[in-house]
């Protein structure tokens, strides 16, 4: 099966469209949160 197949198929109401990982909603309410911590040691 090919991927846009599959995806058609399990996902019918799903759209891509970058930037996909921007898009997600972060919760940066709660103390130590390992993504916050993260950006802070690349700095």
């Amino acid at each position: 099966m090919i991927l846009n197949d599959f995806l058609g198929e399990v996902f019918p109401d799903l759209e891509l469209s970058p930037p996909l990982f921007y898009n997600w909603e972060m919760d940066y309410d709660y103390p130590d949160n390992p993504y916050i911590l993260g950006c802070y040691k690349l700095l």
